[in-house]
């Protein structure tokens, strides 16, 4: 049996605070590691789902031109999951913690701005003596993220958009090259969208990597396997028409 609880308390319109609390429960993948290792038998791989208890707190503030928000979190199990060097299962007690934040604003009636940040940690206790002294990997915590856009209507019917992505650095492992304890090099990729109403639909072209950056994405860096380490796409340009009937 899960718990839920949360709170809601509104200090003075138009700003929110809350918290709560959530439990839940996750399984490991055992199919994928019964398929890369040499498990006799699922009960070797101790697949007891394990239970995570989160605990979240934040504000959030919502005006006719401005939505925004922060919260952070912190969530506990003591039956984590991570995968070895041989994809095998690894259970012990962890930790994750983390901010998220986002805002939205329509600077004046044309023109918005807007974007995202999230950092996250966690750490587990790998000789399960109380002490959380072990990151965890790659495939479990991303480096930070910031993400960013403007956006402008000149016109009705008329909107572009341009939007960034920056990915920062990991390196939780020095000098390891076990799986998923790779180190993460940062890296920023920029898009521009634009789209038009044209008769019974919209013409949209977007230009994804606009300053073509030669980068690896993160699932690409963390694995620390030669054979996932592949580059992003380069500048990738599209043109479509839509309707909506």
């Amino acid at each position: 049996m899960a718990f839920n609880a949360g709170v809601v308390f509104t200090v003075a319109k138009p700003v929110d605070l809350f918290a709560s609390f959530q439990q839940g429960f996750a399984v490991s993948e055992i199919g994928r590691v019964l398929r890369s290792t040499v498990a006799e038998s699922v009960e070797v791989l101790n697949p007891e789902a394990r239970t995570v208890n989160s605990y979240e707190v934040g504000a959030r503030v919502a005006t006719q031109r401005l939505t925004a928000s922060a919260t952070g979190y912190y969530t506990t199990s003591d039956l984590g999951s991570s995968y070895g060097s041989d994809f095998e299962i690894i259970r012990s007690p962890e930790h994750v913690y983390g901010l998220e934040a986002t805002t939205d604003l329509q600077v004046i009636d044309p023109l918005a701005v807007g974007g995202t940040f999230s950092w996250v940690k966690g750490k587990r206790d790998a000789d399960d003596n109380g002490s959380y002294e072990t990151p965890l990997p790659g495939n479990r915590i991303p480096p930070e993220k910031i993400t960013g856009y403007v956006e402008v209507t000149p016109l009705d019917g008329w909107t572009g958009r341009l939007q960034l992505l920056y990915s920062g650095r990991r390196d939780a492992f020095p000098s390891s090259s076990a799986y998923a304890k790779g180190e993460v090099s940062p890296y920023t990729v920029v898009d521009l969208s634009s789209r038009v109403d044209v008769g019974p639909g919209a013409l949209t072209i977007g230009i994804e990597n606009l300053f073509d950056n030669y980068y690896f994405p993160v699932r690409s860096q963390y694995p620390a396997l030669d054979d996932s380490y592949t580059p992003g796409r380069g500048r990738n340009v599209t043109l479509s028409y839509s309707v909506t009937w």
